[in-house]
Formats: structure tokens, sequence, C-alpha cells
């Protein structure tokens, strides 16, 4: 149980930090982007490895990081502004 439990801080932590940048939280405090440094490390394998869990919070946390990574708030907003026939 300690295992999943630190698991899925890890996820979640993830998912904080990577919405923080997107937001422009450590413009200026960073040399890199923060998308590149993480996907280099690999975290594309370890959410996709989080989707094999059992449990169901890794698995949503996973599914979160996911969005996160794909979904761009910026793309949101100017979506809602299209009227979709």
């Amino acid at each position: 149980m300690i295992v999943l439990s630190q698991w899925l801080h890890f996820e979640i932590d993830f998912i904080d930090c990577f919405v923080q940048d997107q937001m422009g939280a450590f413009q200026g405090h960073l040399q890199g982007d923060v998308l590149s440094v993480l996907l280099d490390a690999g975290v594309l394998f370890l959410l996709r490895w989080s989707l094999d869990d059992t449990s169901d919070g890794v698995m949503a946390a996973a599914i979160q990081g996911f969005a996160a990574i794909l979904i761009v708030p910026s793309d949101k907003v100017h979506d809602s502004h299209y009227v979709h026939v």
C-alpha cells in the first residue's frame, strides 16, 4: 500500500507541476522547457505503465497526466469561441 500511495503522490505532483508550468508559474525561474525535460526523462512510459495498474486511483491519475500533457489550456479557451455545427 505504501508503494501505491507514493506512486499516486508522484503522479499528482507531476500533474500539478506541469499545469503550473503551462500557466506560466515558473516563467523566468527555469532555463529550459519543462515538457521536453519530462519527455526525455520517460514520463510517458511511466504514465502508460500506470494504466496497467489495478488501482483506480493510479489509473485516474495517469489519465489526468496524459490530459495535462495533451490539452493546452489556451486551446480550450479558443475552442469555446467557435460554433460547432
